[in-house]
């Protein structure tokens, strides 16, 4: 059945398909192979299993992802891999191409949407005081306020805290550590849910990853997700929230409050500054607001 298409089968069907139906060029073949093989392992890990399952937002997430710790133009190629095995899929078994209205702009660096202190505050707000409540909410201030992405908030484990000094060492992208700060209220509310819920979530069971979730297993990037678009829409807030969206904010808060860009860099974990640079225009707009408050008057000519 057409729905039950699984995503290895899938793959394995539209290599074979540009291999031999429709060859391309071997570099072609290696460079789909190794996009789609990404692009399927991130929606494993969305909990995905069927081609038929995967949305417009799936892919959206995907490509969201990539724009973190990638260039535009390799995104943007990325993307190509992922529409051409979705039109395959869509021509042959009349699947919905969830790729349909998907745009990757080469040339434009837009930052990604972020959030206002107030809607920060509404949605850590918007947790209660059970065993769930501090677990979620110690989740999503950590990301928050250390910029975590969302698979180093996953697989967190817990020889890489040190909530008593308020930092976490951090293995990124490379075998790359970096020590990322963390403020005393996310710190007393980290140590909160390791001493008094993670303990009852595993219920006798041993596991050296930080976040458990309640039913005692090693919490997943598709919770985090999940979690964090609920308690977006839950208070009220209508943009488009994702974990990505909390590490942004962490980011541009930083250079809003003076921070350089080369120790934004260190703290993402960015290994290029590059993908950094994203976040100038912040620079650019305090720069302008600076100006036009001490020279109030400047271009608008003499009256």
């Amino acid at each position: 059945m057409r729905d039950k298409i699984s995503l290895d089968d899938a793959f394995q069907e539209y290599i074979a398909h540009i291999t031999f139906t429709e060859p391309k060029s071997e570099n072609t073949v290696n460079s789909y192979r190794s996009d789609l093989t990404q692009y399927i392992e991130h929606l494993k890990q969305q909990g995905i299993s069927y081609i038929a399952d995967i949305t417009p937002q799936s892919v959206r997430d995907f490509i969201d992802d990539l724009l973190e710790d990638n260039s535009r133009r390799s995104t943007a190629r990325k993307a190509t891999s992922i529409r051409g095995f979705h039109a395959y899929f869509s021509y042959q078994y009349d699947l919905p191409d969830p790729t349909e209205n998907l745009k990757v702009r080469i040339t434009e660096d837009r930052l990604p949407s972020f959030l206002s202190e107030e809607e920060i505050k509404r949605i850590l707000a918007s947790f209660g005081d059970t065993n769930k409540d501090i677990f979620e909410k110690s989740m999503l201030s950590l990301i928050y306020h250390s910029g975590l992405r969302v698979h180093e908030c996953a697989n967190l484990k817990l020889n890489q805290v040190h909530a008593d000094q308020l930092f976490l060492r951090i293995l990124g992208k490379g075998g790359k550590e970096r020590i990322v700060p963390f403020l005393e209220d996310c710190g007393n509310l980290l140590s909160r849910y390791i001493k008094d819920v993670r303990p009852e979530f595993l219920n006798g069971k041993s596991s050296t990853y930080v976040f458990i979730n309640p039913k005692g297993k090693q919490v997943t990037r598709q919770y985090i997700w999940r979690l964090v678009r609920e308690r977006a829409r839950g208070c009220g807030i209508e943009k488009h929230v994702s974990p990505h969206t909390l590490r942004h904010t962490f980011a541009t808060e930083l250079l809003e409050n003076g921070a350089d860009l080369r120790s934004v860099q260190e703290l993402l974990g960015h290994s290029d500054i590059s993908t950094t640079q994203i976040y100038t225009h912040v620079e650019s707009k305090r720069l302008h607001e600076d100006y036009d408050r001490f020279f109030p008057k400047a271009g608008k000519g003499d009256k």
